[in-house]
């Protein structure tokens, strides 16, 4: 539920996120003061965010791949897979993004 660099949450994440999360706010704002950090600080190196909505441990309920717009809650199997996939993708170098089921 973290904010992406430079952009905003839509209603659909601010609302639980400033409800429902509104405990791990200060976990979000660190989130977010990584991100601008890399961003401003280490554009010389590699980098990758996953803004990854984990839910609990289970089997897995498929494959993520990379989305700027939507989420999916996944289990932990399913976020491990795609970090482990993410950093051999040279695309996704420099980026912040959710992870959804497709």
């Amino acid at each position: 539920m973290s904010r992406p660099r430079d952009g905003d949450l839509s209603p659909a994440v601010w609302l639980p996120r400033n409800t429902l999360a509104r405990s791990y706010i200060g976990q979000h704002r660190d989130n977010e003061a990584v991100t601008a950090f890399l961003a401003t600080e280490a554009n010389d190196l590699e980098w990758i965010v996953h803004r990854a909505g984990i839910s609990s441990d289970g089997p897995s309920r498929g494959s993520l791949r990379r989305s700027a717009r939507t989420f999916s809650v996944a289990t932990f199997r399913d976020c491990a897979d795609y970090s482990y996939r993410t950093v051999t993708d040279r695309a996704a170098v420099h980026t912040a993004d959710f992870s959804r089921y497709g």
